[in-house]
């Protein structure tokens, strides 16, 4: 599953947003993957739901799915960060976008807090 993860934040640098990718293994074996891509897209989808939401908890919503995706990708061309969310207990997403910071957290393959954007 952090295959998965780390393959978004290379397909960034692939592309050429960002340089630079951390993953670290804590010794609860929780992981935590940093890039310095664009950052995910932070506002509303057309379905209504904040995007970080429906990429973490609908299939084929990432941005690889259809056109405007990556010319170069791994991954599961979609449906990576819904399948990890869904098999994970805990996921925190924390964006760093226009200058804002954006969280959200999911449990158990369900989104459980209201996404908050606040000052860098």
């Amino acid at each position: 599953m952090v295959y998965e993860i780390v393959d978004n934040a290379v397909d960034e640098v692939l592309s050429g947003f960002g340089k630079e990718i951390n993953v670290v293994i804590h010794k609860d074996n929780s992981i935590t993957v940093v890039d310095h891509g664009r950052g995910m897209p932070v506002g509303m989808h057309s379905s209504g739901k904040p995007t970080v939401e429906v990429i973490f908890t609908q299939l084929h919503a990432g941005g690889k799915f259809g056109q405007g995706g990556y010319k170069t990708s791994g991954g599961l061309h979609g449906v990576g960060a819904s399948v990890v969310n869904a098999l994970s207990s805990y996921v925190k997403v924390d964006i760093i976008r226009d200058g804002y910071r954006y969280e959200e957290v999911f449990e158990n393959g369900g989104h459980v807090s209201k996404p908050f954007k606040k000052n860098r």
